[in-house]
């Protein structure tokens, strides 16, 4: 996210019009996408096995949930052309009001 804040909103923006141009560029966006959620994926299935998460935690939706999060603030960011918060701050309050409460239904209770 830092990367994308200091490369400009315009960087930011082009690279959402990269990722959503399938015909354009078929491959690249889904390329990127499936490589940040098999890695969040992986993330979150060594924390199940380090029980750190319940083994019956959903991780493949909890994986698809935090893409669409994360995914979704880059582009709220872009729409608004970072006026109303910066990328982190926006990131942040996912993490902090989202992903927080998502992950504590799911942890291990030791």
């Amino acid at each position: 996210m830092e990367i994308i804040e200091k490369n400009t909103l315009q960087v930011a923006q082009q690279w959402i019009k990269s990722v959503s141009a399938p015909l354009e560029n078929e491959n690249s966006g889904i390329k990127k996408y499936q490589f940040d959620k098999e890695n969040i994926l992986n993330l979150l299935i060594q924390a199940q096995n380090r029980h750190e998460l319940n083994e019956n935690a959903p991780v493949q939706v909890m994986a698809e949930m935090i893409m669409d999060n994360y995914y979704g603030a880059v582009v709220t960011w872009c729409i608004n052309k970072g006026k109303e918060c910066t990328l982190i701050e926006s990131v942040e309050h996912y993490c902090l009001y989202g992903l927080k409460p998502m992950i504590n239904i799911y942890k291990e209770r030791l």
